[in-house]
């Protein structure tokens, strides 16, 4: 079994009604063969009023190795005073492209679909979404990113604040 990379992250997601996401955790990431790759987070997240727990399973296959193609999935169990809920989010066709010659400075885009199982009422949601940002490495432990994220793309003529947010990334690599 591969060495996994241990990462602490802090994401920050502004929606654009004004409400807030903070999320902090704990990243264990294995490099796989041909550029895939597969992790566990765990962390916590706060809207400043609540806390939840948070468990994420991810993975990342490349189209082929080192493309700037690949598809990902993202298992999030969220874990709050009042109940639990699964989302997933399956991303078909992410891009990420270098724009330096080192390879430290990248832009994203990743359309995807989300839905979201409430183990309490027993709902079962789902919808489309887009994100889009630049990433950069500082050095070889520090990494920030920033991005712009759209959500419910199936109700496309709703640009309310509530299908928008600005989210800022922050990693330190172990």
């Amino acid at each position: 079994m591969p060495k996994p990379n241990l990462n602490i992250t802090v994401n920050s997601f502004q929606q654009m009604d004004g409400s807030n996401l903070t999320i902090t955790g704990l990243e264990a990431k294995f490099n796989l063969q041909k550029g895939a790759s597969s992790s566990v987070f765990t962390g916590i997240g706060t809207d400043f009023d609540n806390i939840r727990g948070i468990i994420d399973f991810k993975g990342s296959i490349p189209y082929k190795e080192n493309s700037i193609l690949s598809q990902n999935i993202r298992f999030r169990n969220n874990l709050t005073k009042d109940g639990c809920s699964t989302q997933i989010r399956y991303s078909p066709l992410t891009a990420t492209i270098p724009v330096s010659k080192d390879k430290t400075t990248n832009i994203y885009i990743n359309p995807h679909y989300v839905g979201k199982y409430d183990y309490n009422s027993g709902n079962y949601t789902h919808g489309a979404g887009v994100f889009a940002g630049a990433s950069k490495k500082l050095n070889k432990n520090l990494g920030i990113a920033i991005e712009a994220q759209r959500y419910n793309l199936q109700d496309f003529k709703d640009n309310s604040g509530k299908n928008w947010s600005f989210n800022s990334i922050i990693s330190y690599k172990f």
